[in-house]
Order: C-alpha cells, then structure tokens, then sequence
C-alpha cells in the first residue's frame, strides 16, 4: 500500500432507497401503534405485545436497514451485497463504474478467479453522489494496485 492511502474509508448510501426505507418503517410502526391501541381498548395483552413488537420492527427497520457497502484499507465490506460480505483487496481484480439509466452510476467489482462477466454489483450511484465518491474510490483502490475503470 502506499503512502498516499486515503485515510478513511468510503461509506457508499444503502442500497434499498431513503424514500422506501422510511416508508416501510412507518408503515409498520402505525401498525403497531393501532395493536398497542387495541390492545389497550379490549383489554388483552396478545394485541399490545404484538404492537410493540412490530414498533420495535419498524425502528430496526429504519434505523438498521440503511447499511450500506464500505470500500477501506481492509477492501470492500458489503454487508448486503456480496455472499461473503468482506471482500479483501487481494481477492478484487478490478472495479467498474459504468453509466445506467437517470445519470447513474453502477459501480461493479470484479473478483480474482472469476470471468468479468461474473462482476457483483455493489451499488448504484445517483449523479450528485457519483461526483462526490467516485475519487475516494479511484484512490483507494490505486493504493491497492487495483484498476479502476470508469469515470473519475
């Protein structure tokens, strides 16, 4: 590695959308609210415990469900992406971005071992954050001698 390693690493946004994330989420905790709700009216305790359970669930989803792909020193951690989740950089044969539709961005990694075709997407990138994280990206993986092929 060398000494011109960016310092910290690149957290790219989550892959299910903002918009969507927070949809679910509330949908689920309204849900739970009306259990609890109902639960309270009747006087049952099955209907308020299934309340809560599912404002817990929409909390988690909320707040857990936003992890996204980590591109460090130590290589790629794509917690809902790849099957192996850490993708050390002594494994990564290239990185992709490439265009798609609406301006984005998809960046791809393309494994040792593996046929470029066989390349696992690892997110997608909207314009504004495609500006903003593509150069950490190039430089992190120019300090672990793995081409970069795409837009800088």
């Amino acid at each position: 590695m060398t000494p011109d390693a960016p310092p910290e690493p690149v957290r790219l946004p989550p892959p299910a959308g903002r918009a969507l994330r927070w949809s679910v989420a509330a949908i689920v905790v309204l849900v739970g609210v009306m259990q609890i709700a109902v639960g309270a009216q009747v006087g049952r305790a099955g209907p308020a415990i299934g309340g809560t359970i599912l404002v817990v669930l929409g909390a988690i989803v909320a707040t857990g469900a936003g992890r996204g792909t980590v591109i460090g020193r130590g290589g790629i951690h794509a917690p809902n992406r790849l099957r192996d989740r850490q993708l050390p950089w002594s494994t990564v044969a290239a990185l992709r971005a490439r265009p798609v539709a609406k301006g984005r961005v998809q960046l791809l990694v393309e494994r040792e071992g593996h046929p470029p075709e066989a390349a696992v997407r690892i997110a997608v990138l909207r314009p504004a954050d495609a500006e903003r994280l593509l150069p950490a990206i190039a430089a992190h993986a120019a300090a672990h001698d793995v081409p970069f092929d795409g837009p800088r």
